[in-house]
């Protein structure tokens, strides 16, 4: 399985060769071979793994430079919308979610193999757009979101995915609330009833607390919503770095 980042100037694969470890008895002295042959596809892996890693090391240097802003949180809370506003009144690049566009690309439901293109996806549109910025940059959602909807939908996330969301994650995240209704967003994400957002919400809060970001809510309706992640923002911009917040109600 080869993997592009579909970044412009860089392009990294991941590659998972098959074993075939059939019932039948392999001849001669195969079967004691086996072991050794999984050992050696253990470690081709890990020799990736660290590859992928020390190109998004330098990646991270480069974010580190940047002021950056994350819209996260579960479906339908309105993050698309407050992305653009955002990035409208501030002037300054914004990111695409990257499981929305590739997506909308193959237009069918979404499985367990299309966890590491998607994070490829996200990666690219992120640094697209960081490229782009003299100071500030808006992300439609970020790699954590990967990781969190990877782990709740098939119960596993590679670990390069891991690593990179977790070593890239930085600046402020604006949580978007459940206050407004739901709507099924088709093949994306939605498995069912508008209930499970409140379930999905509640990783998003621990994966904030567990990683250690500075967060907080963004709720109200309409205008209002847009109006407080801008006052977010500008308080953010205004300070250099603020305090966790998430304990904060919107006006």
């Amino acid at each position: 399985m080869n993997i592009s980042t579909g970044y412009p100037t860089t392009t990294f694969y991941v590659t998972i060769p098959t074993i075939d470890t059939g019932s039948k008895q392999p001849p001669g002295n195969a079967a004691g071979k086996l072991p050794g042959r999984i050992k050696r596809l253990k470690l081709k892996q890990q020799i990736r793994h660290n590859q992928v890693m020390s190109v998004q090391k330098k990646r991270t240097r480069d974010i580190a430079t940047k002021r950056r802003v994350v819209l996260t949180g579960s479906e339908c809370t309105g993050k698309t919308q407050i992305v653009q506003a955002l990035a409208a009144h501030f002037d300054c690049p914004f990111s695409a979610e990257g499981a929305r566009l590739y997506l909308d690309r193959q237009s069918m439901a979404l499985t367990a193999q299309d966890i590491e293109p998607i994070a490829c996806e996200q990666i690219a549109q992120e640094d697209a757009a960081v490229g782009r910025a003299s100071e500030l940059t808006i992300h439609d959602t970020d790699l954590l979101s990967t990781v969190i909807y990877a782990r709740h939908y098939y119960q596993h996330c590679p670990d390069w995915i891991v690593d990179t969301a977790y070593s890239r994650a930085r600046g402020l995240y604006l949580l978007c609330d459940i206050d407004l209704p739901w709507v099924s967003d088709g093949l994306l994400r939605d498995r069912g009833m508008g209930e499970q957002r409140a379930q999905l919400h509640s990783l998003f809060v621990a994966m904030l607390n567990q990683t250690g970001q500075h967060w907080m809510y963004i709720r109200g309706i309409g205008p209002a919503r847009e109006q407080y992640a801008i006052a977010a923002v500008a308080n953010y911009l205004a300070k250099g770095s603020i305090t966790p917040s998430h304990d904060i109600d919107s006006p």
